[in-house]
């Protein structure tokens, strides 16, 4: 696998999730790991990637909704703009980290912060 490989199959993983139960997300986001980790994928990287396959930003986001637990990152879109931040265990510990109307940004944050989290369980 190479590096565009690599950022394709990052940025595929709620596909996979959901064509595949058997597979979890914490074996998903180990590997992806692994791959930011082994070909240097930066915040750039899948800003660039994101810029050229804008259908992912849904993609993700849609993964966002469905996320059930505390704490946990997410990326929302109201008002047309997006927002990236964390859910806290208590709603009063909730913070916004970004709020933009362009959402490569805060996306590749949220795709690389969801990995090192979920990754470090």
């Amino acid at each position: 696998m190479d590096k565009h490989g690599a950022l394709k199959f990052i940025c595929e993983i709620p596909i996979f999730f959901r064509k595949d139960g058997k597979i979890t997300y914490y074996t998903l986001f180990n590997k992806a790991s692994e791959f930011i980790k082994k070909f240097g994928l930066s915040r750039e990287d899948f800003i660039m990637y994101l810029k050229n396959n804008p259908k992912y930003i849904e993609v993700w986001h849609e993964y966002a909704q469905d996320k059930r637990w505390t704490p946990a990152y997410y990326l929302s879109y109201e008002n047309g703009k997006y927002s990236f931040g964390i859910k806290a265990k208590n709603s009063c510990d909730d913070k916004i980290y970004e709020i933009s109307e362009q959402p490569y940004e805060l996306c590749a944050d949220f795709i690389l912060k969801d990995c090192e989290h979920i990754s470090s369980l």
